[in-house]
């Protein structure tokens, strides 16, 4: 369906800093607009989402019991589920799957970095899931700022990133 009207979600959320709007639909036949919404922000009207939260185009829903710290980037993924990244430990070392009813982490996650090991990108190619950000660590293996999960394991991009600025 096409969008054909905006509708004040923003302002459902009490005061805080959103990172970034995912959009999932299914490729065909989508019937209705979702929203998934990660940051550091207030809770949307009777919801607790811990970090990140859904909005159907009606009404903010719960994703789980969320994360422990800060969102900071988020991926949609063609199977429909959702990857996140940011501050958080839990349900996952600063990366996570939502499968659309729990969160799992990605193997060991990420970790290492400047005292706080965070993911400020994420992009899907394929099968492949690739992360950036201040860390040193994919799955325990030497990642410089920037890896790659494959599914089961997660590997470094060459030498990596001397530098991880979320610009």
């Amino acid at each position: 369906p096409r969008l054909t009207s905006w509708i004040p979600v923003i302002r459902s959320i009490s005061a805080g800093r959103l990172t970034k709007l995912a959009f999932e639909c299914a490729i065909e036949g989508c019937f209705r607009f979702v929203s998934d919404v990660g940051g550091d922000f207030g809770n949307p009207p009777g919801l607790s989402p811990a970090f990140i939260a859904r909005f159907d185009g009606s009404h903010w829903q719960s994703m789980g019991s969320g994360m422990d710290s800060t969102v900071y980037a988020l991926a949609a993924l063609p199977n429909g589920h959702l990857i996140a990244g940011g501050e958080f430990t839990s349900p996952g070392a600063h990366i996570a799957r939502w499968d659309g009813n729990t969160w799992s982490p990605l193997g060991a996650g990420v970790g290492g970095g400047n005292g706080f090991p965070t993911v400020h990108a994420i992009q899907s190619l394929g099968t492949d899931i690739f992360a950036g950000g201040d860390f040193t660590t994919g799955g325990g293996a030497r990642a410089a700022r920037v890896a790659r999960w494959n599914g089961s394991a997660w590997s470094p991009l060459a030498s990596g990133l001397e530098s991880a600025n979320p610009a």
